[in-house]
């Protein structure tokens, strides 16, 4: 898996995405490329792949729990919550509701088929 950044968020999708979710850091890299590129096929908006690329990065937090020694804490869940409000924040910049899901191109054409076949059977009936 590759990860790249140029510096400058306006040279790619990608790079755009990267800087949306603070992803522009070499040494401690989120997303590969190639997850999002995934995200980027899957939105029609940059800033929706951005929204749910901050939900995944959010989601491989969430896995970590906070930890307490003596007066030391380390308190990884408010890497969660951050990210999770940076979703948030992005989905309402395209108008979405926060957590919503943008269904792919194919589940569209899944459910017009379902649609075209339920017509037909019921004037069958």
């Amino acid at each position: 898996m590759t990860w790249t950044y140029s510096g400058d968020p306006t040279a790619s999708d990608l790079d755009g995405v990267r800087f949306l979710v603070g992803d522009v850091d070499e040494d401690e890299q989120l997303l590969s490329d190639e997850e999002i590129e995934y995200l980027l096929s899957q939105y029609s908006d940059s800033r929706m792949a951005a929204a749910r690329a901050a939900r995944a990065i959010a989601a491989r937090f969430a896995r970590q729990v906070d930890e307490r020694v003596g007066d030391m804490a380390l308190t990884l869940s408010q890497r969660v919550r951050h990210f999770t409000a940076l979703a948030d924040e992005l989905e309402s910049r395209v108008g979405a509701p926060p957590g919503y899901v943008e269904p792919h191109d194919a589940l569209f054409e899944v459910e017009a088929e379902t649609e075209e076949r339920e017509a037909i059977w019921e004037e069958e009936d």
